[in-house]
């Protein structure tokens, strides 16, 4: 098994805190998260790639896991269509996401884009943010999907 992160020792402790254990299975599930940070994955990509971690680890381990780290706001789910696939994230500060909602494509925008976007939302609307918390997901097309639909029309 790879070495421990940081960040996998903080996830660890802060289970401990919640109650639970740190079992291989769920070791592996956290690992996986932590070298994908910036995806969303879901449970089926995850139990996939933990699998090359821990041989002993099933897909309803993963669920279970996936389920218990959500609720301790370890990590973010995340609906992206209509057909309601779940995907996961580590939870970050800020996330800032936009959802095709045809294809499902998760676009997680970085930092610099949402401190833009609070900096604009101060000058213009003359509304001093002091914390900005809470995650924003704009549905729409994205640019795949959006460049099939024109050329459906013209053709």
């Amino acid at each position: 098994m790879s070495q421990t992160t940081a960040l996998e020792k903080d996830i660890k402790k802060q289970l401990k805190q919640a109650g639970y254990k740190m079992t291989p299975q769920r070791q592996a599930t956290v690992a996986v998260l932590c070298a994908n940070q910036t995806t969303f994955l879901t449970a089926e990509k995850i139990f996939m790639l933990a699998k090359a971690i821990s041989q002993d680890i099933g897909l309803a381990t993963v669920y279970r896991t996936l389920e218990i780290l959500a609720g301790c706001q370890i990590v973010t789910k995340s609906a992206s269509n209509e057909a309601g696939i779940i995907r996961y994230q580590l939870a970050h500060a800020h996330q800032l996401l936009l959802v095709c909602k045809n294809c499902g494509r998760v676009i997680d925008l970085d930092n610099e884009t949402w401190q833009s976007i609070t900096q604009q939302i101060q000058q213009q609307v003359g509304f001093k943010i002091q914390a900005a918390q809470a995650d924003l997901e704009i549905e729409g097309l994205c640019a795949s999907c959006l460049k099939q639909r024109q050329t459906k029309i013209l053709t």
